[in-house]
């Protein structure tokens, strides 16, 4: 009974919390992650067994680094990722049975369709243990007990201020913090803090009381992490081999014959893009655009087939080990592959200046050089295609929040302003970033053309009033620094100000 009214208690105190962290506040640094963690730590102090599974511990982590990562960086990417890899955490934590990251995003979606009605029924569970335990009797006997007596206490309490003043002025003393808390409570009751209540508690049901949907679900991810030799009857046993022969046959022949095409196509990236790249300006763009796209196509599809070669009895035929060396070196070759992919991106940089899409281009070869170590893993240790995605998905996943520790919108502001390269600089572009990029303008401002000064100094003082303000406890290391920044760079003017005053 003690660990139900403790599970009880930590419901309703999250929704207080929820309520006064995220009521008319316009930033989500630091009360976004206050919220998060509370709830991962109160979910896992309700239930200490989920820690013993290891997606949990994983997830648990991963949470803890994004929301570092929010702290340190601010950014709308480090946000985004610290309440994705929360809501995989949620959904893992309620789906017992799940042990990967590869059905989180549609588990997390069924557990918040059937929040509401989980939590009734676990609320009615909870009533009847308690209602049929020993010790839930004796308390709610005891509960009866001084409950008569304090009502009857009341009523007297009552008619004694009605009949003496000075009684009447004492008790009216006492109850002014009640009197103040039931005004409080009817202020609550304007439509959008209704709704900011029920959202909370929305929450709260799906954190502490819907934590057991495998058993009514039925879902699992049960699927073998390694590849286990099907050894059927004799009677099927010539066919199979015979079948196994010919795919193996015809497997070498494409991996050998892509892998020449490979080496064809690696040598010619080699020799021009690496080594004497010289673009026309008109051929760039469609150079790298259509041909990056083209590439990042073809090292999918090559990942997939190396996969569907590898899924069964072939990594145990006698033959297996050679082509699987021709794979390694097919694989071998796709990272050459890539490397010329992100090579080209770096020209493309050199020439037209950094941006978030550009930025976003390497994430996403980052993923896939990620995925592409786990497959040669796959192959080494003869694992499953569901290792495969089960461990890129933890793995991806990882990698986002690794990236988001860094504030994109400041790389990119700093680069185009003090890099040299050979298109004009898109100055309407700087400037729609962030309003934590304002103290990298002002420094450079004199780069910009009168008009936009205005701009620049309109950022800074947004900046500088959010900042002031700091509504709902908003901070990030990237903010503190922008805010000190700010302020020598204004130093610096007025004293540059005065000189010129001076000199007049």
């Amino acid at each position: 009974m003690k660990d139900i009214l403790i599970k009880y208690a930590i419901v309703a105190f999250s929704v207080v919390l929820f309520y006064n962290i995220f009521w008319q506040a316009s930033a989500f640094d630091i009360n976004l992650i206050t919220f998060g963690l509370f709830s991962v730590a109160s979910m896992v102090f309700i239930n200490k067994e989920s820690l013993r599974r290891p997606i949990i511990q994983h997830l648990s982590v991963i949470v803890f680094l994004s929301a570092i990562a929010v702290v340190l960086s601010g950014s709308g990417f480090s946000k985004t990722i610290f309440i994705f890899s929360f809501f995989f955490f949620v959904a893992a934590y309620n789906f017992q049975k799940l042990k990967t990251l590869v059905f989180l995003p549609l588990v997390f979606l069924i557990g918040a369709a059937v929040a509401p009605f989980r939590a009734i029924y676990t609320m009615y569970v909870d009533y009847k243990s308690m209602k049929t335990t020993k010790k839930g009797y004796k308390k709610s006997s005891k509960f009866l007990i001084y409950t008569i007596p304090v009502l009857v206490l009341f009523l007297f309490m009552i008619l004694f201020s009605y009949a003496n003043p000075k009684f009447a002025e004492l008790v009216h003393s006492i109850f002014i913090p009640i009197k103040r808390f039931f005004r409080a409570f009817i202020e609550l009751f304007e439509v959008g803090k209704i709704a900011l209540i029920i959202f909370g508690l929305f929450w709260a049901f799906m954190f502490y009381l819907s934590s057991s949907m495998s058993d009514i679900i039925g879902l699992s991810d049960n699927w073998a992490i390694d590849i286990i030799r099907d050894r059927s009857k004799k009677i099927f046993r010539t066919q199979k081999n015979l079948a196994l022969k010919n795919e193996y046959k015809a497997t070498l022949f494409l991996a050998i014959t892509m892998n020449l095409m490979l080496l064809c196509v690696n040598f010619l990236d080699i020799s021009w893009v690496w080594f004497d790249f010289t673009p026309v300006e008109q051929e760039l763009s469609n150079f790298v655009h259509e041909g990056t796209y083209m590439l990042i196509i073809s090292v999918l599809i090559t990942l997939g087939i190396i996969m569907y070669i590898f899924r069964r009895n072939q990594n145990f035929y006698p033959k297996a080990n050679v082509l699987k060396k021709v794979s390694y070196f097919w694989l071998a070759q796709v990272a050459v592959l890539l490397i010329s992919v992100i090579i080209k991106n770096c020209h493309y940089i050199g020439y037209y200046g950094l941006t978030s899409k550009r930025i976003g281009v390497f994430v996403f070869l980052l993923l896939i050089i990620v995925t592409l170590f786990v497959v040669l893993y796959k192959l080494w240790k003869n694992k499953s295609a569901f290792y495969v995605i089960s461990q890129s998905a933890k793995l991806g996943l990882l990698t986002l929040v690794i990236v988001s520790f860094v504030n994109w919108d400041c790389v990119v502001v700093r680069y185009n302003l003090e890099t040299e390269y050979q298109a004009e600089i898109d100055y309407n572009y700087l400037l729609s970033f962030s309003n934590k990029t304002s103290y990298i303008l002002l420094e450079h401002k004199d780069m910009f053309e009168d008009y936009s000064h205005e701009r620049i100094e309109y950022k800074v003082k947004s900046f500088e009033k959010w900042y002031e303000q700091k509504q709902g406890f908003s901070f990030s290391l990237t903010s503190y620094i922008a805010h000190n920044k700010n302020k020598q760079n204004s130093q610096i003017e007025s004293i540059l100000n005065k000189n010129e005053d001076s000199e007049y």
